[in-house]
């Protein structure tokens, strides 16, 4: 098991960005370097020297590998235009509004008249919105972005999710998994990084709150 520091991140900067070259484009390439990140930290959560035949470097450039391709997989089912996810929350408010109010679900006809969309695109809408990934879907064996980010309100967009966590920075990003994907305390990610624990909390409660601030 490798502690993960700064240095080693430093280290396998040039590997991760090798490796995502052959993928990236001008839009996703920071998003691919934060999976091929996330790939090293993993790696080095799980490498052992004494059980492994294998170098270091070469451990981590599979999990490397394997996280990166994992985002292109993903982020297939999420590339969605901003005007169709702003058509789809005004079609869900407002079926939601109607539903509560008089009790009954509304027709996409119905409904184009009162929000001013065309039937046939809230038919587009809802059809893309059945590609888009649920925040019950995993995103490991054992993990949902819901289960990651302690969110109150399970009706927020994993889309809105995604690029909150995009706009953290990289020490607030790995503060986040080490909690809500590694599942450390407060109190050992203080030991491992040699700080208080109080500061490892005022972090946290400032990248929460940095991200439902970007939702909101």
């Amino acid at each position: 098991m490798f502690q993960l520091n700064n240095d080693i991140v430093k280290r396998y900067k040039k590997l991760i960005y090798s490796i995502i070259k052959e993928y990236c484009n001008e839009y996703n390439k920071e998003d691919l370097y934060q999976a091929g990140l996330l790939g090293l930290i993993k790696a080095s959560k799980t490498y052992d020297k004494e059980k492994s035949n294998a170098k270091f470097s070469s451990f981590a450039y599979k999990s490397i590998l394997g996280e990166v391709l994992k985002y292109l997989r993903e982020d297939r089912n999420i590339r969605i235009s901003r005007d169709i996810i702003s058509d789809y929350k005004k079609i869900y408010k407002t079926k939601e509004y109607i539903y509560q109010t008089y009790g009954k679900n509304i027709s996409n006809k119905e409904l184009s008249k009162i929000i001013n969309i065309d039937e046939k695109r809230i038919n587009e809408v809802l059809l893309y919105n059945q590609e888009t990934r649920s925040l019950d879907n995993e995103i490991s064996s054992n993990s949902t972005l819901k289960d990651i980010i302690p969110f109150k309100d399970k009706s927020i967009d994993y889309i809105d999710l995604k690029d909150a966590f995009k706009d953290l920075t990289n020490e607030e990003k790995e503060l986040i998994l080490e909690r809500y994907y590694y599942n450390k305390s407060q109190t050992e990610i203080a030991k491992e990084k040699n700080i208080s624990q109080v500061k490892v909390y005022r972090l946290e409660r400032k990248t929460l709150d940095k991200m439902k601030d970007k939702i909101a």
